[in-house]
């Protein structure tokens, strides 16, 4: 029960938040560990993955992964986009967790064996209050993409139709994890729009271009 309540407690804290786009967040950040969010993640998303024959495979890697991040927003963040694979499974399915890290940035990939994203929608996926689904809000992706950007970080799609899809979310390391910067090793700039964002979104997070 206390676990419960726990994520009750964070969960609104993570929506009041970050539902006005327009809002300054004060965000609270401690140094962390990302690999240790993604394996609380996907012990409160393990229940759901079960109910849909979805099996959960980690390869979090056995090295820490340093951040410096929000921890409420942050799992909120890895939650929405594990569960959005996890519905896109309906008749069961893989979803895989990796967790590596590139000469600048600390990396959670989440790959997902459902019918992937079509290019129609792929533009749209994380505007605030697009859905697919019949019952869907909107809301969680839209989060992610926020609070990746309110942390200098970003997320990324890579998918085809009929091949699933994966979301690489991308977390800066601390400057002392970092090794010196040589010329055209730093992240280019990509500014995906998020519907409902305004002209108060916080400035463009760091992101590699997705693959084509």
């Amino acid at each position: 029960m206390d676990i419960i309540n726990k994520e009750i407690h964070r969960l609104d804290r993570v929506v009041k938040s970050l539902i006005d786009f327009s809002r300054p967040i004060d965000l609270k950040l401690t140094s962390l560990d990302l690999r240790s969010l993604a394996a609380e993640v996907i012990a409160l998303a393990a229940p759901e993955a079960h109910a849909e024959h979805v099996e959960i495979v980690q390869n979090l890697g056995a090295q820490p992964l340093p951040i410096r991040a929000d921890p409420d927003l942050m799992k909120q963040a890895i939650l929405n986009v594990v569960l959005n694979g996890v519905q896109a499974m309906p008749d069961g399915g893989t979803l895989t967790l990796r967790a590596f890290a590139t000469s600048h940035a600390a990396v959670l990939e989440i790959e997902d064996t459902g019918p992937g994203v079509s290019p129609e929608i792929r533009d749209k996926i994380f505007n605030l209050y697009f859905t697919t689904k019949q019952s869907g809000s909107g809301i969680g992706l839209a989060l992610t993409f926020r609070a990746l950007q309110l942390h200098n970080g970003a997320v990324e799609l890579d998918s085809e139709p009929g091949k699933g899809a994966t979301f690489r979310l991308m977390l800066p390391l601390p400057v002392q994890d970092q090794p010196q910067q040589t010329p055209g090793d730093a992240f280019a700039v990509n500014t995906p729009e998020v519907s409902g964002a305004g002209e108060s979104a916080v400035p463009p997070a760091f992101i590699k271009p997705a693959h084509s």
